[in-house]
């Protein structure tokens, strides 16, 4: 999944550097990858940070405890 994320977010930088819009950046994408496979809101939210010169596409670091899995919670 991880994977993806990283692909979708180079496209995004590539259509941002293109000169389109989040919209058009959006549309794009889910033409090609299928509908809802990027969301408009998403897409806003990077255009945001590469219009303020933070071009890194690895997810920030958070705050707060790490989600756990189901397996996490499994005693053995």
């Amino acid at each position: 999944m991880e994977e993806n994320k990283v692909h979708f977010r180079h496209l995004m930088l590539f259509f941002y550097r293109k000169g389109k819009n989040a919209t058009q950046a959006a549309n794009k994408i889910c033409a090609v990858y299928g509908e809802g496979a990027v969301a408009e809101r998403t897409m806003r939210k990077w255009f945001a940070r590469f219009k303020a010169g933070d071009f890194n596409l690895k997810d920030q670091e958070r705050s707060g405890r790490p989600s756990t899995t189901d397996e996490d919670q499994i005693k053995h």
